[in-house]
């Protein structure tokens, strides 16, 4: 129980996405865990992507939001949109992914 808190902390699970892969990606099959060991600690599939938690979500952001850079990038010259290309940008290229 206490390894299954942990690694709730580890996989930085904060939206719970077990109904989000099953809708987006209804053709994956569901495997059965490695053994009791694995199951215990949260490693339910053995696929990465149902193992892996919303983590994977973040990651696929990053690559949205450097479009919406480059979308932001012409209207600069206003003050709202510079707000908003400042703030993406120095999260997407620079501190974001870290």
């Amino acid at each position: 129980m206490f390894f299954g808190f942990v690694m709730t902390i580890a996989s930085f699970d904060v939206v719970p996405t077990g109904d989000f892969y099953n809708k987006y990606f209804p053709d994956m099959p569901f495997t059965e865990p490695i053994n009791e060991n694995f199951e215990a600690v949260g490693f339910s599939n053995m696929y990465f992507l149902y193992n892996s938690g919303s983590i994977m979500l973040s990651i696929l952001a990053v690559p949205l939001l450097a479009i919406v850079v480059g979308i932001l990038r012409p209207c600069i010259r206003y003050r709202y949109p510079l707000y908003w290309y400042r703030k993406i940008k120095s999260y997407v290229f620079w501190n974001g992914t870290f």
